[in-house]
C-alpha cells in the first residue's frame, strides 16, 4: 500500500491512495480511492517537482519553496515538530 502522486500540465498535484498518515494532502487520514487535487497552501503555486514516499510526500514550486506532508513521527519533514502534518507545510 502507499500514495501516488502525479503532477498535470497545469503544474498541479493530484493524490490517491493509503493515507494513514496524512500522505494525500487532503487534512484526513482517509484513504483516497481516487485522484484529488492537492490544494491547501499548494493553492496558486506553481508545482515543477514532486516527491512521494510510502507515507510522506512534496513538492517543489517555482519560487524553490518546499512544501511537505504526511508521516512526520520524527520529524522528518523538517518543521521542528513530530506532529503528521496532514495538509502541504513550508
Amino acid at each position: 500500500m502507499g500514495v501516488a502522486l502525479i503532477s498535470s500540465l497545469r503544474q498541479q498535484v493530484f493524490a490517491w491512495g493509503y493515507n494513514n498518515s496524512g500522505q494525500v494532502g487532503s487534512g484526513s487520514t482517509a484513504n483516497q480511492p481516487i485522484p484529488r487535487r492537492v490544494t491547501g497552501c499548494l493553492q496558486n503555486k506553481v508545482v515543477m517537482n514532486i516527491a512521494c514516499g510510502q507515507m510522506c510526500s512534496m513538492a517543489v514550486v517555482d519560487t524553490g519553496e518546499v512544501y511537505v506532508w504526511g508521516y512526520n513521527g520524527n520529524g522528518q519533514l523538517g518543521l521542528g515538530s513530530s506532529g503528521n502534518q496532514p495538509t502541504p507545510c513550508r
